[in-house]
């Protein structure tokens, strides 16, 4: 999934134009997966949602490259089970970010729970 903007010219993905991107990629790494419209019997659209997962007294644990790719693999692990799709994510020291489509199966509050309970217990 890295360096999926690297290859795109010029593209919007996500509502970030690729310019952006590199402007704000050159002090963080920010992994971008293209969207598309999801089709049912009476809606086409799309559910997006933005989630941001702070550790407890703000404590610096996403500084190793082992321990980011750890919590994305638990989380992208559980995500596949409950149907919905990342489209892009960034670790900071104490905080990671992410962004979810088709939350269409699981309420928001659930997905929550479980995507922290798992993630957070497996580590």
């Amino acid at each position: 999934m890295r360096g999926v903007a690297d290859t795109l010219n010029n593209q919007v993905l996500v509502g970030v134009s690729y310019a952006a991107y590199k402007k704000f990629s050159q002090k963080r790494e920010v992994v971008f997966i293209k969207q598309e419209l999801v089709v049912s019997s009476h809606a086409i659209g799309e559910n997006n949602f933005h989630f941001v997962f702070v550790s407890t007294y703000r404590r610096d644990i996403f500084v190793t490259r082992l321990m980011q790719e750890l919590t994305l693999a638990y989380i992208i692990e559980k995500m596949q089970k409950l149907d919905v799709q990342l489209l892009a994510y960034t670790f900071c020291p104490y905080h990671l970010h992410l962004f979810f489509s088709n939350l269409r199966k699981v309420v928001e509050t659930e997905f929550v729970r479980q995507i922290k309970g798992y993630s957070f217990f497996m580590i």
